[in-house]
């Protein structure tokens, strides 16, 4: 066994470390992975959950960020509105805790709507963009 650390991309702490034979059989399931960067990491055989949707995407493209919006918007009681009101120039509804994912939103590519994509589709698009390999790469 051998230990095994994912940093915080903002303060460099470490804010998970486990014991496992390799990543690949690393249980993250229960991780807090909200600062975490994942980029080009190697999730092959890890063991995960939504939870892995709150690391930190750093490089997401226009049209990835329009579909992370429109889902953290259907986690707000009143989502379409309050985003709405925010692209004119109002205060950010995302909270920690409406949020479903960590990202940086932009205001300037809002378009109210519904999600078009599955959670399991936004997440294997996140990882592409991401460049971490997963088990369920095609």
């Amino acid at each position: 066994m051998k230990k095994i650390q994912i940093k915080s991309r903002f303060t460099d702490n470490i804010i998970l470390e486990i014991e496992a034979e390799s990543f690949w059989e690393a249980n993250l399931t229960r991780a807090n992975l909200t600062e975490a960067d994942l980029t080009e990491a190697d999730l092959r055989g890890a063991i995960y959950g939504i939870n892995i949707l709150c690391a930190h995407w750093r490089e997401v493209p226009d049209e990835l960020i329009i579909e992370l919006m429109r889902w953290d918007a259907s986690f707000h009681p009143d989502g379409q509105r309050a985003y709405s009101e925010w692209a004119k120039g109002g205060k950010c509804p995302a909270t920690k805790f409406l949020r479903m994912f960590n990202f940086q939103e932009n205001r300037k590519l809002w378009k109210k709507g519904k999600p078009k994509m599955t959670l399991a589709e936004v997440m294997a698009e996140l990882f592409k963009h991401a460049h971490i390999k997963w088990d369920g790469e095609r």
